[in-house]
């Protein structure tokens, strides 16, 4: 934190502030600002329920230094996590728009009735229904996340006995075979080394970050992408760190 806000440290909780209304805010209100400011102080994302977070999420954390005796964190600082989960979901069904209701609207104290933490469970709970399922997860009560599990219990033995997940509903959607698929990561000073004949045509899909969006000026790019491939790029929309006309 000292590194990122340098000559600014003292004043961090303003920093905050100024960047939660004049760049998250604007794009994605369902972020509470609270919550933006307990990942921007204290790195605390996400609270459920009364638990008390005192232990240290080594998965953030680095080894660096001669023999790698020193650790460093290795973590966003400026935006958080909200925004991969948090702020959109699929309307499979009205009870899904119901997260985005918004309270007391035109007074000039609208209230989010749910927050970015709801939709984020929402999000990971229909992606695991759906791969064991093969359908799209559904609540059944408004406001409700969970609703669509329904209310059977299981026993702590049928947990216990419970060695693999029946994914055969999975097998069977319209997506069935995967057997084959395949991912690489590719950083941009790799690109030339990619771009060769035996490549061309040869993606299915492709995911550009926003910091690398340099290469979508390169017309060698499309030739490697096949004539039905789905090709998604990140915006700078919810950068923190870029103005608004980098934005734009």
């Amino acid at each position: 934190l000292r590194s990122f806000y340098g000559a600014r440290y003292d004043r961090r909780e303003g920093v905050t502030d100024w960047d939660y209304h004049s760049h998250i805010k604007p794009y994605a209100s369902i972020i509470h600002p609270r919550q933006f400011r307990e990942w921007r102080l204290h790195g605390q994302a996400f609270e459920f329920g009364g638990a008390l977070y005192t232990s240290e999420n080594v998965t953030l954390i680095r080894p660096h230094g001669r023999n790698n005796s020193k650790q460093k964190a290795k973590i966003d600082v400026v935006t958080g996590p909200f925004f991969s989960y948090g702020i959109d979901c699929d309307r499979t069904n009205p009870f899904a728009d119901g997260l985005f209701d918004v309270a007391n609207k035109g007074t000039g104290a609208e209230q989010h009735r749910h927050s970015a933490s709801e939709v984020s469970v929402y999000n990971i709970v229909s992606f695991m229904w759906e791969i064991e399922n093969g359908k799209d997860y559904e609540m059944t009560v408004k406001g409700d996340i969970h609703s669509g599990l329904g209310n059977d219990s299981f026993s702590e033995k049928e947990i216990e006995s419970s060695s693999s997940v029946d994914c055969s509903g999975f097998a069977d959607s319209k997506s069935a075979d995967q057997s084959d698929l395949q991912y690489s990561i590719i950083p941009v000073s790799d690109f030339s080394k990619i771009s060769k004949k035996k490549f061309d045509n040869f993606f299915d899909t492709v995911f550009i970050s926003d910091c690398t969006t340099s290469v979508l000026e390169n017309n060698e790019f499309y030739n490697l992408l096949k004539d039905d491939a789905i090709l998604t790029v990140e915006t700078s929309r919810f950068n923190v760190a870029k103005d608004k006309e980098c934005k734009k």
